[in-house]
């Protein structure tokens, strides 16, 4: 949390912390409350939400993603 006082000091990260929280869908009035109520998330929640969705394999997973790579052409 100590980042997000520092990220306050400057313009420009005012300026980022409001453009990616409106671009995320949400408004730069709820910043406060957001940080409020993630802070208040217990080792316990965290854990359960983690088990839930991040282990478990694929079987678990919302989405998933694949990448290939593809060939650098000089031109």
């Amino acid at each position: 949390m100590s980042e997000q006082i520092y990220k306050r000091d400057s313009i420009f990260g005012q300026a980022m912390e409001i453009g990616i929280t409106e671009m995320a869908g949400f408004s730069w009035r709820d910043i406060d409350y957001m940080l409020e109520k993630m802070q208040s998330i217990t080792p316990d929640q965290f854990q359960a939400v983690a088990k839930q969705y991040l282990v478990g394999g694929y079987d678990n997973c919302s989405a998933r993603s694949t990448s290939s790579p593809i060939k650098y052409q000089e031109g």
